[in-house]
C-alpha cells in the first residue's frame, strides 16, 4: 500500500515535484503525506495533484548549452482542469480555462 505522497508523484509528469513543495500542498489540503492512500481520500489527494500540476504548469524553462529542460504546459493545464472538475473545485478550473499561458523571457546572450 502507499502511502498519499507517493501517490500524488505517482501521477505522469510530477515524480520532480519538490519535497517542500509537495508538503505545502499537502498542509493545505489538510493531509498527512506519510499516512496510507485510502479511497475515502481520493478527492483531496486529486486536488493536491491538481495543485502541483499548476505549479508545473507555472514553472519556467530551463536552457543552458546543450541542456534543456521544457514543460508540457498544455498538458499541465488541461489535466489539471479535469481534476479540479472532477473532484468538486469546479470554480478553480473555470478560472484556469479563461487563464493566458504564463510570459515567457528570451535573455540575450551578450552581457
Amino acid at each position: 500500500m502507499s502511502t498519499i505522497k507517493e501517490t500524488i508523484l505517482s501521477f505522469q509528469g510530477l515524480e520532480d515535484t519538490e519535497d517542500a513543495f509537495i508538503n505545502r500542498i499537502l498542509a493545505l489540503r489538510d493531509l498527512e503525506g506519510d499516512a496510507n492512500y485510502t479511497a475515502d481520500k481520493d478527492d483531496k489527494v486529486c486536488l493536491a495533484a491538481a495543485d502541483c500540476y499548476m505549479d508545473a504548469y507555472n514553472s519556467p524553462d530551463f536552457t543552458e548549452n546543450k541542456l534543456s529542460k521544457t514543460y508540457p504546459r498544455s498538458y499541465f493545464r488541461k489535466t489539471a482542469i479535469q481534476l479540479y472538475k472532477s473532484n468538486g473545485e469546479p470554480e478553480k478550473a473555470t478560472s484556469l480555462m479563461n487563464a493566458n499561458a504564463p510570459l515567457r523571457g528570451k535573455a540575450s546572450s551578450s552581457w
